[in-house]
């Protein structure tokens, strides 16, 4: 079987070092670039948000000695994301798409749940269903995403109205996974908006020994019933919300009470908001599987987002997880980021769910990213790196 362009990378790194291989990078941008008639610094950044042209003259001076792993799972990633996007023609080497996505037929239907509110509208005074703002951005990233994988994949959302009960959910979930047309099954958005977050959960995460999910919401008020797979009723009044896990008291990724956020907005503050969510994958057989659910949209947002650390998630599910063991990943999404602004895929990284995964805003940096990049010089060589 081919390899997947990341494990291409990865094996050319590995024998040549970081410099030629992301030089074969810049070098087909730049094609692609020419092709597309652009600067090649914009075409760049547009190809995979905020990589500018010195970030990738920056990773091309890393040595192997001295990049961690969590760095260069990150770095791998954007790489082939990059030429993923620049319609590189490398189809007698790798398979188009990475893990697990390279398991599902090309053409086939990705069903996409994304939950709705109530909302109350402002002229009217009427009650209606619609998608927050936040989890209509995480679809737009979410079918971004499958267009970058170069599978010709067809996002489908379903237009009939959302189910009144988990189980009818369940049965929805199931009619989709059993069509010779579909090749994954997502939702996107938290339990209490979207049924089919709670429906797919116990699908993705079940476990003989245990009854419940091994991560799980708590949100500030018992709005669901005491046996919720996904949702943790052990909050009392006083205590934080956002992500607990199974035989902890408190919870491992805190968020804002909405309370909170109010209160700061009116009082002008509009920086440091916390969110949390999930993301789940389950490959274990020919459908793929999941939910990206934050507490607040935001989270679901940056859940979506995370689907691009490519390299992280094909190893995660290859691990044999003492709970999950293999084909399986769940990981717990920390955002910390301004409100109201859009969230963006920079500065992340990827932990376990006992090692939080955790989004900043675009502006900030994570502290593996700041080793002397920001008033470095570049070397006459870089400078010559196919100037436009």
């Amino acid at each position: 079987m081919k390899p997947t362009l990341e494990e291409f990378l990865d094996w050319r790194i590995d024998i040549l070092g970081w410099a030629p291989v992301v030089k074969m990078v810049m070098s087909q941008l730049d094609i692609a670039a020419l092709r597309a008639g652009q600067p090649r610094d914009p075409f760049t950044q547009h190809l995979y948000n905020g990589c500018s042209w010195k970030t990738l003259r920056r990773t091309k001076k890393l040595s192997k000695a001295a990049v961690t792993p969590k760095k260069r799972d990150r770095e791998l990633s954007r790489l082939a994301a990059l030429l993923r996007s620049a319609g590189t023609d490398l189809g007698d080497l790798v398979t188009p798409a990475p893990k697990p996505w390279n398991t599902i037929p090309i053409g086939s239907q990705v069903v996409v749940f994304v939950g709705e509110q109530v909302f109350q509208c402002k002229r009217t005074k009427a009650a209606k269903i619609a998608i927050s703002r936040h989890d209509k951005q995480a679809l737009g990233v979410f079918i971004r995403f499958l267009n970058s994988l170069g599978l010709g994949l067809q996002a489908v959302i379903p237009e009939d109205p959302p189910p009144t009960t988990i189980r009818k959910a369940t049965a929805e979930v199931n009619r989709h996974l059993k069509s010779p047309h579909v090749g994954a099954v997502f939702s996107l958005g938290s339990p209490l908006v979207n049924p089919y977050t709670a429906a797919i959960a116990p699908l993705a995460l079940d476990d003989q020994n245990a009854a419940d999910s091994p991560a799980k919401f708590r949100f500030s008020s018992r709005v669901t019933p005491p046996d919720h797979f996904l949702c943790d009723n052990r909050w009392q009044h006083g205590q934080p919300v956002g992500i607990s896990v199974r035989h902890q008291q408190g919870v491992i990724a805190e968020r804002d009470t909405e309370d909170t956020v109010k209160r700061r907005v009116n009082q002008g503050i509009t920086d440091g908001f916390r969110d949390a969510g999930l993301l789940v994958l389950d490959n274990r057989n020919k459908k793929l599987l999941g939910f990206c659910a934050g507490h607040g949209g935001l989270a679901t947002e940056a859940c979506v987002c995370a689907l691009n650390r490519t390299v992280y998630l094909a190893r995660r599910l290859a691990w044999n997880d003492p709970i999950l063991g293999t084909g399986r990943t769940l990981e717990i999404v920390h955002v910390e980021g301004d409100f109201p602004h859009d969230l963006q895929d920079l500065g992340a990284y990827i932990g376990a769910y006992c090692d939080l995964l955790t989004f900043k805003d675009s502006h900030v940096k994570m502290d593996d990213e700041c080793d002397n990049d920001e008033d470095s010089e570049l070397s006459d060589e870089d400078d010559q790196d196919g100037e436009n």
